[in-house]
């Protein structure tokens, strides 16, 4: 069917005169954290196609569970994780950590107490709150979305597209190319995809090239360093640096730096201004991982004594 442009344009002022009239229904979704929104501007109320992109170990999971449970939570839509790499079982620990004072350790090595098991009864009291499903026995694309459609569900999210099935061509990159062609044409017909693709040394990732092509957001988690002009230096654990690589609705090329805390599985709003001293900073960072910034009295400076003047006794 094909319409007069000053239909389209006419039929779009109208909707922007109803939306106006409740603009907070239908401004974008938070993250959770304003400087993420402020990078890319958080999630459209429509089906859209984000990435994050990020080389191994660099956080890419914590990040996209933290930025998937606020959408999931923030739309009030239900939203199913496809995980093809971790088990329900490790979300689950992902999500015990990221909600109470256990850590991931603590499960592993099994050093619970009472009172840890209490704040999981009530994390499990929170995730009844909204409708976030966990699959981790799919890895063909064509599986998940009729898998999706099945059970009525139009926010998906794929941990790990490079292990991503079903795609055509002689290489994997090949493949991969065609597979985030299929999630473009998947949001056309009105899915929203969120997509966690690891990278390689040269900061993209197979079929990277055409998911900068397809996705409406492509994001990318680095590391970051003590010495910002020395790639050698120490890196810092307890921050991710994020990076708009393509967007359809903010400048590209610009990031924000986060809190990040692989033990909880958690990641959080770190101070606007910080002191020149990093490592101070983080060292003022509590146990649990908030962001505060340490209050540090000035010095007073004690008072200038006047210099002694020769006595003058007369003229």
């Amino acid at each position: 069917m094909i319409k007069r442009l000053h239909e389209i344009v006419e039929e779009r002022r109208l909707e922007l005169i109803e939306w106006q009239k409740d603009p907070d229904e239908h401004r974008p979704i938070s993250t959770g954290i304003t400087a993420l929104d402020d990078l890319f501007g958080g999630f459209p109320r429509y089906p859209f196609y984000f990435a994050l992109i990020g080389r191994m170990k660099s956080g890419k999971s914590t990040v996209g569970l933290n930025l998937t449970l606020a959408l999931c939570a923030n739309s009030q839509k239900p939203t199913i994780l496809y995980t093809l790499e971790e088990s329900n079982r490790e979300v689950a620990d992902r999500v015990i950590a990221k909600s109470t004072s256990v850590g991931r350790s603590d499960i592993f090595n099994l050093r619970l107490t009472y009172e840890m098991f209490q704040e999981m009864t009530r994390a499990v009291e929170e995730c009844k709150e909204f409708s976030y499903y966990v699959n981790d026995h799919l890895s063909n694309l064509t599986d998940i979305l009729t898998d999706a459609k099945k059970n009525k569900v139009t926010q998906i999210i794929i941990d790990n597209f490079q292990l991503l099935t079903g795609g055509k061509g002689q290489s994997k990159r090949e493949q991969l190319e065609y597979l985030s062609q299929q999630i473009m044409r998947a949001r056309q017909e009105g899915m929203t995809i969120f997509l966690v693709s690891q990278g390689n040394d040269k900061d993209g990732s197979f079929g990277s090239e055409q998911v900068l092509k397809d996705a409406n957001i492509v994001v990318g988690i680095d590391l970051v360093h003590i010495d910002s002009t020395d790639k050698n230096s120490a890196i810092l654990d307890t921050m991710r640096r994020l990076t708009v690589r393509l967007s359809r609705f903010s400048s590209m090329g610009t990031h924000a730096d986060i809190f990040f805390d692989g033990e909880h599985s958690r990641i959080l709003q770190l101070e606007t201004v910080m002191p020149d001293d990093i490592d101070f900073y983080i060292r003022t960072l509590d146990k649990h991982g908030s962001a505060e910034q340490a209050i540090v009295e000035p010095a007073i400076p004690e008072p200038e004594m006047e210099e002694n003047l020769p006595i003058v006794i007369g003229e």
